[in-house]
């Protein structure tokens, strides 16, 4: 658990090199499952979360070797086997990525129930919703905390799969009623595996990760057709082809928009570094939305905040003629990961007389992290139920907050809740300690180093 103390009231200045989209490289390492042959993965993070799944890979029989000075992994799963998931996972919600791949290759997969970050609970009802729609079998282990997850293969590449038609055809059609990410991921490398019939799907989730696992599958010789909420799929039989992809080409976005709030918070100027896919390019739409000017540049994106008037633009939702809202959505809605960032700019006292109405609907206890933010001064009313903190009233006003004042605070179990803490103490004229930000160091190992890298004063301590 580390310590950390900020003197804020000191705008950075520089450039930051954003990360490559954690959501992307975690299902990709699992999808390395699929095949027999050789697959090399270039700039892959060496984050916690990415290391684990590493090793689990490792336990199951799989080859996991980096090369040319780390900057590159190459993983052969050619000798997997068809036993247990390690324990090694069960504290990241990913491992249960593992399912789509081992059923795809032996029928079975035995996986521990992950915690991962403590965003809201997220069970694995969905991925038993819709993998059931294929013949999948879920049993519970709670003594040994673990799910098992088993199909007749035979059963999968025949004609009699339950469908919602129940026509006579080659075209096997399901609907999902929610748009979940990680269901949709095991689904698809599940498909992997079928050949009888095409299986279409609609309502299918569209976030940035899930079109990226679409690719690499295209790679590896799956037939997809289609985009969006409707995708055409025909599997294959014969060995999966290995695949080569540099992470570098999928920035995160969540951290894109994170690192772009700090900046305008703090009236910074900083280039955020990273191509400019459609995915950033919607983010910035987002912030230009809420007053922050940003400027495209070749390499990336220059947040400019002595220029960003930080107010809500002409049509931007409202709750009523006075109060603006805001509720996460699926892509290409506002992400949910980028929901603590929001708060924390609309809390902030660039936005005047402006309140703001926030619900996260898709989570109960989903702004838990808030309360921190009112340590920090933060004008939030909380409205508590029994399962948390689901919605919240911002109020702001023209004070300057906690000036040179020393506040201590508790870190939170949320990664994008850490960070919306950190860009708040940044802003502010004071000593900030926040003990524990540990989950955001799951994301980004260096993330206190970039920051001290563009002027922020920021350290570790001991206490």
């Amino acid at each position: 658990m580390k310590t950390v103390r900020i003197i804020g009231g000191k705008p950075p200045k520089g450039e930051i090199q954003i990360e490559v989209n954690k959501n992307a490289v975690l299902p990709t390492l699992c999808a390395t499952l699929l095949s027999n042959e050789d697959c090399m993965l270039l700039n892959t993070p060496k984050s916690p979360d990415v290391l684990k799944i590493l090793q689990a890979i490792t336990e199951l029989g799989g080859n996991c070797r980096w090369s040319d000075n780390d900057s590159i992994l190459i993983i052969n799963c050619k000798d997997i086997q068809n036993k247990p998931v390690s324990d090694c996972v069960s504290d990241i919600q990913s491992a249960i990525l593992f399912v789509g791949p081992l059923l795809a290759r032996f029928g079975m997969a035995n996986v521990p129930i992950a915690i991962g970050c403590k965003l809201g609970y997220r069970g694995p009802e969905d991925h038993i919703k819709y993998l059931s729609k294929l013949g999948v079998i879920c049993e519970f282990h709670q003594e040994s905390h673990r799910i098992i997850f088993s199909v007749d293969r035979k059963l999968l590449l025949s004609e009699k799969i339950t469908q919602i038609n129940y026509e006579i055809t080659t075209i096997k059609h399901f609907i999902f009623s929610e748009a979940s990410v990680t269901p949709t991921e095991n689904i698809l490398m599940l498909l992997s595996c079928v050949t009888a019939f095409d299986v279409k799907i609609d309502g299918i989730a569209q976030e940035p990760h899930v079109k990226w696992l679409v690719k690499i599958l295209r790679k590896m010789g799956m037939d997809i057709t289609g985009e969006g909420s409707v995708l055409i799929t025909k599997g294959t039989l014969r060995n999966m082809r290995g695949f080569e992809c540099d992470f570098s080409d999928e920035p995160d976005f969540v951290d894109f928009y994170g690192h772009a709030v700090m900046v305008a918070l703090s009236r910074g100027c900083v280039n955020l570094l990273c191509k400019l896919t459609p995915a950033i390019m919607h983010m910035v739409e987002c912030l230009k939305d809420t007053g922050v000017v940003c400027g495209i540049l070749e390499n990336g994106v220059l947040i400019l905040g002595t220029r960003s008037s930080l107010q809500f633009e002409q049509g931007f939702s409202k709750a009523n003629e006075h109060v603006y809202k805001m509720s996460p959505k699926p892509w290409p809605g506002f992400p949910v990961d980028c929901l603590p960032s929001f708060i924390a700019l609309a809390s902030t006292h660039g936005f005047v007389n402006r309140d703001t109405t926030v619900n996260n609907w898709m989570y109960e206890d989903g702004l838990s992290y808030v309360k921190q933010l009112q340590q920090l001064e933060a004008m939030i009313k909380t409205y508590e139920t029994k399962y948390g903190v689901q919605k919240i009233d911002i109020s702001t006003s023209s004070k300057k907050i906690g000036l040179n004042k020393k506040i201590d605070i508790e870190g939170v179990p949320v990664i994008e809740g850490v960070r919306a803490i950190i860009s708040y103490a940044i802003q502010r004229e004071g000593e900030t300690f926040i003990k524990d930000i540990s989950p955001i160091l799951r994301r980004s190992p260096t993330f206190i180093e970039k920051l001290q890298n563009i002027g922020v004063d920021i350290k570790v301590i001991e206490l």
